[in-house]
């Protein structure tokens, strides 16, 4: 495809956002991701005890896993999984250990319209990473474990004519931090 061709995708996708059905979730997040699109979080320098939360950076890659390629949003707004889809791109869960109480994110993000630059072509194999803080969610002291993930599903009966969003929900594997 041609990048006037992926141009005209990208263009189509924002006029058809407008009517994005967030309430239309498939799946269970619980069961893992497709075969279509991978996410894998790791902790930026490997594991070690953090004083808060705004101390703890995560790489969070995309991997097109499939033989096609496919358009994700690479704008990778983080929140939690009570935000509103409008104002998340991917939803951050972290549970504590012991209790398995999830944590409260505390912040209210500046979220800036969609754009053509926010959307991004992964050819079969190809990924994207995006680094992204913890510091909006309220952690004590204690373990944790982090998962990810991208539901807030593409707009209904949207046509990219052979490129296609990634088949949704998409979760990471878990991973465990820690505040002293």
């Amino acid at each position: 495809m041609t990048r006037g061709a992926q141009c005209a995708v990208v263009i189509l996708c924002l006029i058809v956002l407008g009517s994005c059905n967030a309430g239309n979730r498939k799946g269970d997040p619980a069961k893992g991701s497709n075969a279509m699109l991978s996410i894998n979080i790791e902790q930026v320098g490997g594991f070690s005890p953090k004083q808060t939360s705004r101390d703890i950076n995560l790489h969070v890659s995309f991997t097109n896993a499939s033989t096609e390629p496919v358009v994700v949003n690479s704008r990778g707004i983080v929140a939690g999984q009570e935000s509103p889809d409008f104002i998340r791109d991917i939803t951050i869960r972290i549970a504590d250990e012991e209790s398995g109480k999830i944590a409260a994110f505390d912040c209210l993000p500046n979220v800036a319209p969609l754009r053509a630059e926010n959307f991004r072509v992964l050819g079969p194999g190809d990924s994207l990473r995006i680094d992204r803080n913890l510091g909006c969610f309220v952690l004590k002291k204690g373990r944790y474990f982090v998962t990810a993930t991208v539901d807030a599903p593409p707009p209904s009966g949207l046509s990219l004519r052979g490129i296609r969003f990634a088949e949704l929900p998409v979760v990471s594997n878990r991973l465990a931090v820690e505040i002293r």
